[in-house]
Parts: structure tokens; sequence; C-alpha cells
């Protein structure tokens, strides 16, 4: 039932990315605080960007505005079919477990994420 819970919304909302969120839509949503007050990227700017150009099939795209949402879409989906996957046989044979170095490699990234975006700026070069 939990699945079902994640991978109806997860569905939802890709269907939505994909057929009919247009760049022209994607304005009205409002930009970053963090960036808005401070002029430094958070972890997350970019992320909205970089999921509509994946939605659309843009991978080059999707990577330049934010390079762990495509990591973190694939991941999630294996991890959901797996789980998915162990459910139908009955709770019998591989179950995802989620290890710690997962989260931290996920704070590595986000760092220099972070990290290159906010230099990249300052030499000219903005995320979006």
């Amino acid at each position: 039932m939990r699945c079902v819970c994640i991978v109806v919304p997860l569905i939802a909302l890709w269907v939505a990315f994909a057929a009919g969120w247009s760049e022209t839509a994607a304005r009205i949503y409002p930009g970053c605080p963090v960036y808005r007050y401070t002029g430094l990227y958070c972890p997350g700017c970019g992320g909205t960007h970089a999921l509509r150009a994946l939605a659309h099939g843009e991978i080059a795209s999707s990577l330049s505005f934010h390079p762990l949402v495509l990591p973190a879409v694939c991941f999630i989906l294996l991890y959901l079919a797996a789980l998915l996957v162990w459910k139908l046989r009955g709770g019998h044979g591989f179950k995802p477990h989620f290890r710690r170095v997962y989260l931290w490699i996920t704070i590595l990234l986000i760092l220099y994420h972070v990290i290159s975006a906010n230099v990249s700026s300052g030499l000219g070069y903005p995320l979006y």
C-alpha cells in the first residue's frame, strides 16, 4: 500500500511535468527565496528547471540546471521498483536497504553543486 501511495503521486507529477508544463508556465512559480534575498544559490536551486527538462527528455539541459536530479530520479525509481518486486514476491528475495554511505554521497554531491553553482555564478555563468 505504501508503494502505491508513493508511486501514484510520482507518476501524476511526471505526467504533469511532461504533458503541459511549458517554460511560460514555469515562470509563474516563485523563485528561490534564498537566491532572491542573498544572491546565492541554495542546494535545491535549479531543481525544478532540471525536473522539467528531464520530463521533456532534455537530459543535458537537466544536468546543467541541477546535476543531482537525474541520479535522484533514477535511484528513486529503481528503489521503488525493487521494493515493489519484493512485495509482489511475498517478502522473499532481494529487499532494498538504505545504507548510510548513500546519505554521505548525497551530502557531498549537494555541497559540490552549491559550491560550483555559486562559483560559476560569480564568474559570470549563472545557473539559469
